[in-house]
């Protein structure tokens, strides 16, 4: 098949790569840097990156929805959180600024990332 039968599939995954490109946190994180936070449903996998060791100016908060039948309400941690990875859109730039509580729709994840200071 072409590889742009699908092209909005297609500048998803492109975004996701090129993220994951820019953020040394994210490819070059090792196993102390990243924390996995307890939930009740295994299907909701959160982890926080601490970018530092890295070489990053970026941590990184990490959600993974893969409930077909729960959302859920994931509280950030401390701060101020940059979304750039929704279910619809990887991007480098900055799509909204939140902190405290989000949800996480059905079968999606969201990345989140903060300038350390």
């Amino acid at each position: 098949k072409d590889i742009k039968s699908n092209p909005v599939l297609f500048d998803y995954y492109k975004g996701l790569i090129q993220v994951r490109k820019n953020a040394p946190g994210l490819r070059k994180s090792d196993p102390q840097s990243i924390h996995f936070h307890h939930s009740n449903d295994p299907l909701l996998v959160l982890m926080h990156i601490n970018g530092r060791p890295s070489g990053d100016v970026y941590d990184y908060f990490v959600v993974i929805n893969a409930n077909h039948h729960l959302e859920h309400e994931v509280y950030l941690p401390d701060g101020y959180w940059e979304l750039i990875v929704t279910p619809e859109l990887a991007t480098n730039k900055t799509l909204a600024k939140l902190s405290g509580r989000v949800i996480i729709p059905v079968c999606s994840g969201s990345v989140y990332r903060q300038l350390f200071s």
